[in-house]
């Protein structure tokens, strides 16, 4: 092969001394650089992913509508209850709930729906508010259509026309109009060429209100509470979130007012009915006082009588209060049974005595919590809802709490008067000397201080409550007004494009190593070395072609030089402008590189038969054993190119030959060798190929290539020329190859980088090893040093002759 050298002895098992063991070696393991090739290999996946991510996020910035979020904040101050603070640090997360339920109350978004009338909305103009458009509106709460569209024309007034097929209608600027579903007066101030407004039903619009609105706790030290409305339209937004927290308020000053104003009119029955009290009681004192004349008692008449004196005004005192109770007591009976109203016990805490009884200022506490609890549930639910029954319930049972405490107090009362009248007579006994003037004098003069007292207690309270109605709530405010926000909470460009650049990151990396670990074709030369367990003898290029060729045109340039038949038929001349191409250069080299391979290998092993065999079609065997055998014809050598594959034989169409005779003719021993050949000239310098085809077709292939003729045939043949290069149909799909592999002295397996099957290999492997063929290696064919070079970095240097070449 390399100068005079006969082939006799190709290569070894072994080969020459590659480092396959680390090549393979580099190849375990997922390491930073593996992973970063791995992403370098499909770099237009990822890139394609990435780009996909970006418009998908980019479409759903310019889809979505624009959602315009506004903020308001109110501070609600609470009494201050004297409380251990780790108590009150714990309970203090439960301070705003009411509050905050109240802010999200169906009763609340149906006050705003109203005043606002959120039913109608303007789709468009966009740009438009609806008050610019809209002057007056009121939607039905059930409204027919629900949607509605004014055309303008040229009188100046609109065409109404709907999506439900209503009859059209038309209105003008400024005039009250009724349309199927609302009641509107356009305004005369903004008259847009079409409009379009949408129509909601009452509580769709409520839902929709409580669905757009957040109210959470601004912090859990701070007793302020932030509500959020979000909204397309920034306007629309400002103002519901305000309209909230203002009706929030007025909500809470109604019910406060509500309060005061019962606790004046109560004030004002209990002070009429002490003057009455008072009055009687200095009546009786100036009348006694005139009769009896008493200007001065002694002081030894007062200091006898003191004693007694102070028992009789105590047991007046108590009796007084026994019959004042008890008369209010029948009286509140009395009314409560004619009403059914147990609320009306609750006048009794405002009798003097009982105003600071602890155990009915806890029931008035009680009654307080019950009643507010009654007025949050009223705002979602209706009075015959269970809960607020059972809330009813527990009033009444407080109520009648009230009168029993009441009763109790009176019976204490009677008790304590039959305990002062024992006391009484036990005096009077030892007192019969002191005068009844006296004890008559002291007891009418302290009951008018005692109804004293109680009057102006009543008079103190009346003015607190009188001010407190008059007053606005201080322990309530807003704290910051919600303003029309300038830009929109979502879409955001930025975070969307980021989040779709990231995930189509994430797809690709994911696609990347997904694809990575599904592809089980052989790219480098450590896979093949893996599944063989033989070494890589050659390296072959891939010959780029035209987009539109043909069978013949494909296989003629990847040969070394044109196949372009003469008149005569038999000759194969090289193109000599191909032959001057940094592609035919780059090919020319992998070739003579792939040769001395086997010329160093002829040493320890010589044979005269190459079989060139591929797992499945398309590996490029065909091509590579004629481009071989130019070579060596080239460089002097007799060779003879035989077409083993009697099913699909190629290479007489390659060079362009039609023989009539071929392998089978000789297997049939129908016609001498010499009748079979043909010779085709492969350069200008008289140089040449034969060509043995595979001949007419014929029946049982297996049977004539297992007969004793083909071994006879083949040390003919390898008698007659230095080398005889067998081409064989692929191994997986028929059986021709193992038998032929079985006669031929070496066996060059050709794989194709990028495109054969791990699986595919592995089992031509199993059937050459099952024939005890001997293999001498295998040949990566097909490489495109540009897409295979981040398998084998070998690859990059299967272009260094065209450098050398330009140099």
């Amino acid at each position: 092969m390399s100068g005079s050298q006969h082939p006799r002895g190709l290569i070894s098992e072994r080969g020459p001394s590659w480092p396959e063991e680390r090549i393979a070696g580099a190849t375990e393991g997922v390491t930073v650089g593996a992973a970063w090739e791995i992403l370098r290999r499909h770099w237009k996946l990822v890139s394609v992913c990435i780009t996909a991510g970006v418009l998908a996020a980019l479409s759903l910035v310019l889809l979505t509508t624009p959602i315009y979020e506004a903020a308001g904040a109110i501070r609600i101050e609470k009494k201050e209850v004297n409380i251990p603070s780790v108590i009150r640090r714990w309970s203090s997360d439960g301070d705003l709930s009411s509050e905050i339920e109240e802010l999200e109350s169906r009763e609340l978004a149906k006050h705003v729906v109203d005043s606002l009338g959120l039913q109608l909305r303007v789709l468009e103009p966009r740009q438009a508010a609806g008050r610019e458009i809209v002057a007056e509106s009121k939607v039905d709460s059930l409204p027919p259509v629900s949607e509605l569209v004014l055309t303008r024309e040229s009188s100046g007034s609109y065409r109404v026309t709907s999506t439900d097929n209503v009859a059209p209608q038309s209105v003008r600027p400024g005039v009250r109009t009724r349309l199927p579903g609302v009641t509107l007066t356009l305004s005369t101030a903004f008259s847009p060429p079409r409009v379009r407004f949408s129509l909601m039903d009452r509580e769709s619009a409520i839902t929709a209100v409580r669905a757009n609105m957040t109210v959470t706790r601004a912090s859990r030290d701070a007793n302020v509470i932030s509500l959020r409305y979000a909204d397309p339209d920034p306007v629309a937004a400002a103002a519901i979130a305000n309209a909230m927290l203002n009706g929030f308020i007025a909500d809470r000053d109604r019910v406060r007012t509500t309060e005061a104003r019962s606790t004046v009119r109560f004030l004002h029955e209990q002070l009429d009915l002490m003057s009455e009290q008072l009055r009687s009681a200095e009546d009786s004192l100036r009348r006694f006082r005139n009769r009896e004349r008493v200007i001065s008692l002694s002081d030894e008449a007062r200091a006898g009588v003191t004693n007694l004196a102070a028992l009789q005004a105590e047991r007046t005192s108590v009796a007084a209060e026994r019959d004042a109770l008890a008369s209010m007591l029948r009286e509140t009976d009395i009314a409560a049974q004619s009403d059914g109203e147990s609320k009306l016990y609750r006048r009794l805490a405002a009798y003097p005595s009982l105003i600071g009884n602890p155990a009915l200022s806890d029931l008035l506490r009680s009654l307080a919590t019950l009643e507010d609890q009654r007025s949050q549930l009223l705002a979602r639910r209706m009075p015959a809802d269970p809960d607020v029954q059972a809330l009813d319930e527990r009033v009444r049972v407080v109520d009648g709490q009230l009168r029993m405490l009441t009763a109790s107090y009176l019976s204490g009362l009677t008790s304590k008067t039959a305990s002062l009248d024992q006391a009484l007579r036990d005096r009077e006994n030892e007192l019969r000397d002191i005068p009844d003037k006296e004890m008559e004098y002291a007891r009418l003069e302290r009951t008018p201080k005692v109804l004293e007292q109680s009057y102006v207690q009543l008079q103190s309270r009346l003015k607190e409550s009188e001010v407190a109605q008059a007053i606005e709530d201080p322990s309530i405010r807003i704290l910051d007004h919600a303003v029309a926000p300038q830009e929109p909470i979502r879409p955001r460009p930025l975070f969307y494009l980021f989040g779709g650049m990231l995930t189509g990151l994430v797809f690709g990396v994911t696609g990347a190593f997904f694809r990575q670990y599904d592809d089980k074709r052989l790219h480098s030369r450590a896979d093949v070395i893996r599944v063989t367990g033989a070494p890589v003898v050659g390296l072959i290029p891939q010959v780029r072609r035209p987009r539109n060729h043909t069978f013949r045109g494909a296989t003629r340039k990847a040969l070394l030089g044109h196949a372009s038949p003469s008149p005569g038929g038999a000759m194969l001349a090289a193109d000599r402008q191909l032959e001057q191409s940094d592609e035919e250069s780059v090919l020319r080299d992998a070739y003579s590189w792939f040769e001395s391979r086997l010329s160093i290998a002829n040493k320890t092993r010589g044979f005269q038969s190459l079989l060139f065999a591929s797992a499945v079609p398309g590996e490029g065997k065909t091509t590579t054993a004629a481009n071989l055998a130019i070579l060596l014809a080239r460089r002097g050598h007799r060779v003879l190119l035989v077409d083993a594959d009697m099913r699909c034989g190629s290479l007489a169409k390659m060079f362009g030959r039609t023989p009539i005779h071929g392998l089978t003719s000789l297997l049939q021993d129908e016609v001498q060798v010499e009748e079979t050949i043909e010779t085709i000239a492969v350069d200008e310098h008289g140089h040449a190929v034969d060509l043995l085809d595979s001949g007419p077709r014929v029946s049982d292939v297996v049977r004539l290539l297992r007969s004793p003729q083909l071994g006879k045939v083949l040390r003919l043949l390898e008698s007659s020329y230095e080398i005889v290069i067998v081409d064989s149909p692929p191994l997986n799909l028929v059986p021709d190859a193992a038998v032929l592999a079985g006669e031929i002295g070496g066996v060059v397996l050709v794989v194709r980088a990028g495109a054969t099957d791990v699986d595919a290999l592995a089992y031509a492997m199993e059937q050459l090893h099952a024939v005890s063929a001997p293999v001498i290696g295998t040949l990566l064919n097909g490489i495109d040093p540009e897409r295979e070079t981040s398998y084998d970095g070998a690859y990059r240097y299967l272009g260094a002759s065209k450098y050398a070449n330009a140099g």
